[in-house]
């Protein structure tokens, strides 16, 4: 059976500290044999020491993705943009669903599965 895949979706501004521990925390949950965990980090333009950290961690840590914008968007156009790549972004250049939906900017989409987002309880959550 193939582990059911959990996105977390991580965005960050001039906070490498606290981003530190955020992916501490993600990557060392335990998780169910059924279960996989692939973190994307959504970097806001930051102009400290975010991208290399995050390279650090990217070398060390294959199941971490980085996405780095070139201007920042707020927290919401982090998020944006990081469903945005989870929807789209892996797909394939060539899938046409895709295209469209990049397009013409596939607001509605991208707001239900905001809201569906924040009412999960993943199993990974840090407390």
């Amino acid at each position: 059976m193939k582990p059911k895949l959990t996105l977390a979706i991580v965005v960050t501004y001039h906070r490498p500290a606290l981003l530190h521990q955020c992916l501490e925390a993600l990557f060392g949950q335990r998780l169910e044999p059924s279960q996989r965990l692939e973190v994307l980090v959504v970097d806001n333009a930051c102009s400290d020491t975010t991208p290399q950290l995050l390279e650090q961690w990217r070398l060390k840590e294959p199941r971490l993705h980085v996405l780095r914008l070139r201007r920042n968007g707020s927290g919401a156009g982090g998020f944006h943009s990081g469903l945005r790549w989870a929807f789209c972004g892996r797909a394939p250049p060539r899938d046409a669903r895709c295209a469209r939906k990049q397009r013409r900017g596939h607001a509605r989409r991208t707001a239900g599965a905001a809201a569906a987002l924040a009412t999960l309880t993943p199993p990974f959550v840090h407390k």
